[in-house]
């Protein structure tokens, strides 16, 4: 809600200004909860150590921050490659 922050007889441009601020924010904050949900994901976490289901859920979330536009993480593609790290199969270690 940006009202509050505008006064009584804003301009347009300071109205325009806020509006895309508040996007802005809004946006790194997201991208912000993306990468900590894909640093939270953990393969022996998943039911049976299920390698495609991981991958289906690391995919998700990576792709929308990929997307990002105004944020994205530095080394995503190693964040990715972490995830397979913390596993009991001897393969991924």
């Amino acid at each position: 809600m940006i009202e509050p922050e505008l006064g009584t007889s804003p301009s347009e441009q300071v109205i325009f200004y806020k509006i895309i601020n508040k996007v802005q924010m809004m946006s790194a904050e997201t991208m912000q909860k993306l990468e900590a949900k894909l640093k939270g994901l953990n393969l022996k976490l998943e039911l049976g150590e299920n390698v495609e289901t991981f991958c289906n859920k690391i995919r998700e979330v990576a792709d929308k921050l990929d997307q990002g536009p105004t944020y994205k993480p530095v080394g995503l593609n190693l964040l990715v490659a972490e995830k397979f790290i913390h596993s009991s199969v001897k393969a991924f270690r």
